[in-house]
């Protein structure tokens, strides 16, 4: 899979729900996606803010919500008309030449 392919996923996950094209409610989506990453976190590891009691979540919920965090954040991007994978790639290029990382 490409970034490309998750683009294209997340443009057609909007159309579904009606939310192309509010910058808004991207953004609201990444915040709440932040928030269940964060949620997730505690339980597994048991420690941050706020530490739940009885509420037991694992890895694999971890790692879904940080898919939908992803996910998210492409939305948000398509909704700006940022184009991700270029971003990633000339930033990728950048860190690489600055700290000198051999790859």
């Amino acid at each position: 899979m490409e970034l490309n392919d998750i683009k294209k996923l997340s443009a057609a996950l909007s159309r579904e729900f009606k939310s192309e094209n509010d910058p808004y409610r991207a953004l609201a989506s990444v915040i709440e996606e932040i928030g269940e990453v964060t949620s997730d976190m505690n339980r597994v590891f048991k420690s941050g803010a706020k530490v739940y009691q009885g509420k037991e979540s694992n890895m694999k919920k971890l790692q879904e919500e940080l898919g939908d965090l992803l996910l998210s954040v492409f939305y948000l991007a398509n909704v700006l008309g940022i184009d991700l994978e270029k971003e990633m790639n000339e930033k990728y290029l950048r860190l690489r030449k600055k700290f000198n990382l051999e790859l």
